[in-house]
């Protein structure tokens, strides 16, 4: 018989051995588990959890004008250098900047941002596990995540030790998000109450990533990267409400610090030289370190390292086997082992042992069950056994293996959460309407600690228990338990199969999206049984997922894109016209364009891509353009977003996840392209909704630059053509009514007070306060309006330094009094300088000119058309033909053509 665990060794400064407990051990015995088994709930003043799997948050930097690629590749780590700035550190009082303190470059939270969908609800399970690390579990609903940086560490940066300064009220920690990146070096090597952590983020960088969380006042350095790239996010970890802000936990005091100094004060006399601690967790060999603890054994181990290091004792790990052989009876017990009659071995031993950095001390150490703090470990019924069975005169004989936790526990306590579940419940319903709630059921174990029980119990064939696990769950149920849900159900008659599939799908009623995975995922369990143990009728599943598909596709009406793909998922899988027509229908119901171009762009590569089969489907998607554009919405999808937490509340105009995505507008125009749907549709779509567009340098900054790079890189053009091409007249004509919009004409512009709208809020006072600012005359405004209401159009004018608002404390209400401020002639150069940077945004001058045609290029670069005046069709049909091919009388005769027309030079960097 041989049970492994994994136990810590703790010896005291000298080693005598002793046979028997004397009463002063069993007092130091007694008071060092009473108090690591108070600690079960205490944090660690740091945090690290590291994945071996890839989470993109679609990181897209402003500049650069695409969501950034993970892992992040050289040239792409070049090009964000590009964009970034060197990062600062605080002294005192000051700001500096000194590579020989810190060496890397960073981006502020307003020039990134994170537009994967599911990125915000991720961060909401990291801040709860890092809360649980952190030892404030009881306050993660009470905790926020706010973004703060974008770091990215080259070969030799890094940043010496030191404390992170609270950058906002009730800041209390700092989190970072290590995201997938391949590098070496790196590591973070935290300091806190005499005890130091190092963690590393390089171990999962290549294609997982990783996070780790600290509090403020812990003093932590960045060793240099020795090769490659770390880019990491970083996050303000704020404390909402009115409980203390949390701290680092300190051992100093702690009721375990006090048992090891009972144990060293008995030393000299009666008290053990070395003692043994059951570890709630077992440890592979392989895995056998401190920085691989789990759970309540990660919080015991911290405090009691640093308590060993603050009082002199040393502390390692080892796995322990013991080894029970002899004879037996030829037949198991009721519990299913073969019960020993005959002892013939019995022999425990500490097979690996291994210091705090993790090097091996000692093999095969003899153990006393004396030396075990805990009484009765690794005795009762075994876990596992080598039965040899008869063997002529020698009879039979076993082998018991021992586990940590027994069969027999596990089932208690998977009995013990399943009928706290219940009573949840029950009691819940019947106190529904009542002020009353029981402290004790207030809450419930979730979902994803009910898949682990799951798991569990089909692995040791508690059927009973499983299925109650299974309806016990509230929504979620982890797409791992599928084929313990199919093993489990192969034995059954065909109808409660279907109707314990159907239970599982109701439970995410509301959520098409998980019922329509769940759907597709439990059938190909089911199916993926082996012949021999599927039954025959289980074919009929195929008809059953259909059935369930197609009644949850009308379900789909929660105007997300991320339900773009399980939509075409069911279209791809039962193809018909009527249906693509009714979900694009209901699309369009439920949600802006920006969504339906995300449909389609989804849509469009499956069929590009051989998955969606269906005849007539270039009709449909021509007549789904078509339609998307009459309706085209540059602005959709704006909002005022905050930008800021400390001081006067500010906010910037930003575009939320329903609006125009560049990447779908781009994967639209390249699908048109190979349907050999004219482009034209799209053309005169988006010309229109640039006129129409409030918000247009946002728009162009954020969609149009990325799409006409796209359009830039890839011209459509033949080799052969004379003639301007529609989409080189397209992409100009789309310039050029961008400078008139939003730079104006300079001879208007510079003697006009109109500024560009300020606010996506529809209330009355923000639509006076759009009408004011967009008036070419005004430049006061008075409004008569409630403190609420003032509050409301300081928050939008705060972050605009060109228009003052200050209240006039005289009369009831009070007067706002709003101000234009500043030269209209300095305020068209900055908007001149702002379209510049974009169109150069677009692509390289080389890349553009042999698209438009050289004249054309530098009239753009020139802003001709806001300077010198003229309308949008002087200059599409004025300026050379192409880069490509151009008039040879052109290049010969200077004053023929475009080259007649002079430039003026205006300097925009004054």
């Amino acid at each position: 018989m041989s049970d492994e665990w994994t136990s810590d060794l703790v010896e005291g400064e000298e080693s005598e051995e002793s046979e028997e407990d004397t009463v002063e051990t069993v007092e130091i015995k007694g008071a060092i588990d009473k108090a690591l088994r108070s600690i079960d709930t205490n944090g660690d003043f740091a945090y690290f959890h590291s994945i071996n799997r890839s989470l993109n948050p679609s990181l897209h930097i402003n500049g650069l004008g695409r969501v950034v690629d993970l892992p992040l590749s050289p040239e792409d780590a070049k090009a964000v250098v590009d964009l970034c700035h060197r990062s600062p550190f605080g002294k005192g009082a000051e700001t500096l900047v000194d590579t020989s303190v810190r060496k890397c470059w960073e981006l502020n939270v307003a020039d990134f941002d994170l537009k994967a969908p599911g990125w915000g609800n991720y961060m909401k399970k990291v801040v709860a596990d890092v809360s649980k690390g952190l030892g404030i579990a009881h306050q993660a609903d009470s905790i926020r995540a706010d973004p703060y940086k974008l770091l990215l560490y080259e070969e030799g940066a890094f940043f010496l030790s030191h404390q992170d300064s609270p950058k906002a009220d009730g800041m209390f920690a700092t989190l970072v998000v290590c995201l997938p990146t391949k590098h070496e070096g790196g590591e973070i090597i935290l300091k806190h109450d005499d005890k130091s952590l190092v963690f590393k983020t390089s171990t999962t960088s290549r294609a997982g990533f990783s996070y780790a969380a600290w509090y403020s006042d812990v003093f932590h350095e960045v060793q240099p990267i020795t090769a490659g790239y770390r880019l990491v996010l970083t996050y303000n970890l704020i404390h909402e409400g009115s409980s203390d802000v949390p701290k680092a936990p300190t051992s100093k005091t702690t009721p375990l610090v006090n048992a090891l100094k009972l144990w060293k004060s008995r030393v000299e006399a009666d008290g053990p030289d070395l003692l043994l601690y059951k570890l709630s967790h077992m440890y592979t060999d392989s895995s056998l370190s401190f920085q691989r603890m789990k759970g309540k054994d990660h919080q015991r181990m911290a405090e009691l390292q640093a308590a060993c290091q603050e009082l002199g004792f040393r502390l390692y790990l080892g796995n322990v086997e013991r080894t029970v052989t002899g004879s037996c009876d030829e037949y198991p017990n009721t519990e299913g082992y073969y019960e020993i009659e005959e002892l013939i071995h019995d022999i425990t031993s500490m097979k690996k042992v291994v210091d705090l950095q993790g090097n091996v001390i000692s093999t095969k150490i003899p153990v006393k069950n004396i030396e075990y703090i805990q009484s009765r470990v690794l005795r009762g019924a075994p876990t596992d056994e080598d039965f040899s069975g008869y063997t002529g005169n020698e009879g039979t004989s076993v082998a018991h293996f021992y586990r940590n936790t027994s069969r027999e526990e596990f089932t208690q306590l998977a009995k013990l959460t399943l009928h706290h579940n219940e009573a949840y419940y029950k009691i819940n319903a019947a106190s529904k309407g009542s002020w009353f709630r029981s402290s004790e059921f207030r809450n419930k174990f979730s979902d994803p600690i009910l898949s682990i029980l799951a798991r569990g119990l089909h692995k040791i064939g508690d059927s009973k228990l499983f299925d109650n696990s299974i309806q016990l769950h509230s929504t979620f149920i982890d797409p791992d338990v599928y084929p313990c849900i199919a093993e489990n159900l192969a034995g059954r008659e065909y109808p409660a199969v279907k109707k314990f599939l159907d239970n599982i799908i109701r439970k995410a009623e509301g959520e098409p999206i998980k019922q329509a995975t769940a759907v597709d995922d439990l059938v190909s369990a089911c199916l993926a049984l082996p012949d021999d143990k599927r039954p025959a009728e289980w074919d009929d599943l195929l008809n059953w997922k259909k059935a369930k598909l197609l009644s949850i596709l009308p379900k789909f009406r929660g105007g997300d894109k991320a339900e773009g793909d399980p939509i075409v998922r069911i279209i791809e899988l039962y193809p018909a016209i009527d249906k693509l027509k009714e979900t694009l229908k209901l699309r369009k119901q439920v949600a802006g364009c920006g969504v339906v171009a995300s449909y389609l762009s989804v849509l469009g590569d499956s069929f590009l891509k051989g998955k969606l089969v269906l005849e007539g489907f270039s009709s449909f998607y021509q007549s789904a353009i078509t339609d998307l554009m009459e309706d085209f919405d540059l602005g959709q999808g704006t909002i005022d977003k905050r930008v800021s937490y400390s001081g006067p509340v500010r906010v910037c105009l930003e575009l939320d996840r329903s609006a125009v995505d560049s990447h779908d507008l781009i994967k639209v125009y390249r699908n048109c392209q190979s349907l050999d749907i004219s482009t034209s549709i799209l053309h005169v779509g988006i010309l229109r909704a640039v006129r129409n567009c409030k918000t247009l340098n946002l728009a162009f900054t954020e969609i149009l630059v990325p799409f006409l790079r796209y359009i830039v890189l890839n011209p459509q053009i033949p080799p052969d053509r004379e003639d301007r091409s529609p989409e080189t007249s397209f992409v100009l004509r789309l310039i050029l009514e961008y400078l008139l919009i939003f730079v104006k004409p300079r001879n208007q512009a510079t003697s006009s007070w109109a500024r560009p709208a300020n606010s996506a809020c529809s209330c009355g006072d923000c639509r006076e306060l759009n009408a004011f600012l967009t008036s070419s005359v005004q430049e006061s405004l008075e409004l008569k309006i409630s403190s609420g209401r003032r509050a409301h159009i300081h928050q939008k004018l705060n972050n605009d330094p060109t228009i003052s608002h200050e209240t006039r404390r005289v009369g009831s209400p009070f007067t706002l009094v709003i101000t234009k401020l500043g030269n209209p002639a300095t305020m068209w150069k900055s908007r001149a300088v702002d379209a510049v940077k974009n169109i150069n945004n677009i692509g390289s001058a080389s890349e553009v000119e042999a698209l438009v045609g050289s004249s054309a290029y530098k009239s753009l670069m020139a802003l001709d058309i806001v300077i010198k005046g003229g309308s949008v069709d002087d200059y599409v049909g004025s300026a050379d033909t192409s880069g490509r091919k151009r008039s040879a009388t052109s290049e010969l005769n200077p004053g023929e053509g475009p080259s007649r027309r002079q430039f003026e030079v205006i300097d925009l960097t004054k």
